[in-house]
């Protein structure tokens, strides 16, 4: 796992990591190609501990291995609790986004047993929301097509700026969708 700080003015946000594939690669880039042109800090920690560096936002970018390790086996669901486990009244954040594959919406019988683990993330969110909520911190997800192209690209920026925006400011425990197979 790795924690990336993104500074700009419209937009301060800590962005994390949470496995490295291509699909996480893919909408980090994405995601850098629009916010940050001059500053990065990476920072290497499991958890978020540290109160005085926390940016405003935090994204959290979720994969899972295409096949079951049994060394490994739910260790970035386990991550994910134990970000969202770790936050108190005393955090700095105040919109969480989580991005991971729409797999887990669609029930993928193919990627079975990952696409539970995608459910199981949703699920996850779905509950912290209600919890952070009375912290006035808000948690959404985003479920992103796995081969994405150019225009779901800045759909998923506008997404992105949007649920960190005070527009949205009344919105939490949504999951919102990119998948053109939810959209038929």
């Amino acid at each position: 796992m790795r924690m990336i700080q993104i500074d700009k003015e419209n937009m301060s946000s800590d962005l994390i990591l949470l496995y490295n594939s291509k699909f996480v690669e893919k909408i980090q880039k994405t995601l850098l190609q629009k916010y940050i042109k001059n500053h990065l800090n990476h920072i290497e920690e499991p958890i978020i501990s540290n109160l005085d560096n926390q940016k405003e936002n935090l994204i959290i970018i979720v994969d899972f291995e295409k096949e079951v390790q049994l060394d490994s086996e739910f260790i970035q669901l386990k991550y994910f609790r134990d970000i969202l486990e770790n936050l108190d009244k005393n955090t700095n954040y105040k919109n969480i986004v989580t991005i991971i594959s729409e797999i887990g919406v669609l029930g993928d019988e193919i990627h079975y047993f990952r696409a539970l683990q995608y459910a199981a993330v949703i699920n996850i969110a779905q509950a912290y929301a209600l919890r952070l909520g009375s912290l006035k911190i808000r948690l959404n997800n985003i479920c992103v097509p796995e081969n994405f192209e150019l225009l779901e690209k800045s759909t998923l920026i506008s997404l992105v700026k949007f649920l960190l925006s005070q527009e949205s400011m009344n919105i939490t425990g949504q999951t919102l969708s990119l998948s053109r197979e939810l959209l038929r």
